[in-house]
């Protein structure tokens, strides 16, 4: 019985590794155009959601890189395409993109599409070693975003899988996040029909493939094999090791974000949020909503009473005199509590594009320190500021 169970075990190996060397012969000899066309090109079934995933990237970057220089790494990066999107949306976010691969094609191509971002041929299975050869000064001092997105973690063998999970963690340990983006089993049916079946280029013919509905897995007559996720199998694709801080379900998509448990980092969760808030401020929608919907010049809950009924011409004019109307109701009390006394110094906390600190500076003759954590919003209140002759009496630091 014992010898029995040893060949049972032997040959349970043997088959796990026959199926770890097809893997990798499938997606070394990929050729980077079936990739391409299938991901990125003929109005691919997930490029829309492609910009939400360098997004979700990003602000966990900026959330919790606490100020260090940002180092990204992408495990499986493909020709590159993500990583120039990537770099298309978020430009000067990260002092070095790294995009790794074992299959040479896919470098050589993505080093002459994407020049921007750094590519090296190697096993992922072996990351820390593989970024300490090629890029060791940029490995120091930095915060490590080492990501795997489009499902790559979906298609990998079971061991394999665990392997690269593990040089994850190893890889981000000292000061690092992992980002995972898996596609969602939710979706599975779907992809069935509107992504692999437009895409035998990719995937070989769905003629005589494999489906397993339940485990939303496919295997196809060219060994082409992927494993969508359900929300509530999330836990056998990532580490034990692994504290995971984030999950969002997006389009066909599921995000993950986490960090090694071990890792070397302040407790500090009022900093946290602070990076966060400071990242939604600075957002080119956030910009434009408060600018354009929200008060314009003073973001404040207006003040409705005594104004004209608002109508569909005017609601946006509304909104901006109703904004207006409660800055100066404020700034009526501050006078009547002052007894008379002379405002020569204010500090607005939350300055905004500066219009209540401009206000009060040309009302009571008063230099006014402007405080804020949004670089989009300060820059914006020193430009009103100098148009408005100010910034002899408003400081914006």
């Amino acid at each position: 019985g014992l010898r029995a169970a040893k060949l049972a075990g032997y040959g349970s190996t043997r088959r796990t590794m026959a199926n770890i060397s097809e893997y990798e012969k499938t997606w070394r000899e990929m050729s980077s155009s079936h990739w391409d066309q299938a991901m990125y090109e003929n109005a691919s079934f997930f490029n829309r959601h492609q910009v939400s995933n360098t997004d979700f990237i990003a602000r966990h970057a900026v959330v919790n890189s606490r100020g260090k220089p940002i180092v990204g790494v992408e495990v499986g990066t493909g020709t590159g395409k993500f990583l120039k999107i990537v770099l298309e949306e978020h430009p000067s976010l990260f002092k070095r993109l790294i995009g790794v691969d074992f299959n040479p094609n896919f470098i050589e191509t993505a080093r002459k599409a994407v020049p921007d971002a750094d590519f090296t041929l190697g096993d992922c299975r072996e990351l820390k070693n593989v970024l300490n050869d090629n890029y060791s000064e940029d490995m120091q001092d930095s915060f490590k975003v080492v990501f795997s997105v489009n499902n790559t973690h979906g298609i990998l063998p079971e061991k394999v899988r665990d392997d690269i999970n593990k040089a994850m963690a190893d890889t981000t340990s000292d000061s690092g996040m992992i980002i995972i983006g898996l596609w969602n089993g939710n979706s599975f049916g779907d992809a069935v029909q509107h992504f692999y079946a437009q895409n035998d280029h990719l995937c070989g013919s769905l003629q005589g493939a494999s489906f397993d509905w339940d485990e939303c897995k496919m295997v196809t007559a060219s060994n082409y094999t992927t494993k969508w996720t359900k929300p509530e199998e999330l836990g056998k694709m990532i580490d034990e090791s692994w504290n995971v801080l984030d999950v969002v379900s997006s389009g066909p998509m599921l995000l993950i974000a986490a960090k090694p448990k071990n890792t070397k980092v302040q407790d500090n969760a009022s900093g946290e949020a602070g990076a966060e808030t400071e990242y939604y401020y600075d957002t080119e929608d956030a910009s434009r909503f408060y600018q354009n919907f929200w008060g314009g010049e003073n973001v404040h809950i207006g003040l409705y009473d005594n104004l004209e009924e608002p109508n569909e011409s005017k609601d946006l004019e509304t909104v901006f005199k109703a904004s207006d109307k409660s800055l100066t109701r404020l700034l009526d009390h501050v006078y009547d509590h002052m007894g008379g006394l002379k405002i020569r110094r204010a500090m607005d906390m939350g300055s905004c594009y500066g219009g209540c600190a401009r206000e009060m500076a040309q009302r009571f003759a008063c230099e006014v320190l402007c405080v804020d954590m949004s670089k989009v919003e300060n820059d914006i209140n020193r430009e009103r500021t100098l148009e408005a002759g100010l910034e002899k009496l408003v400081k914006i630091p």
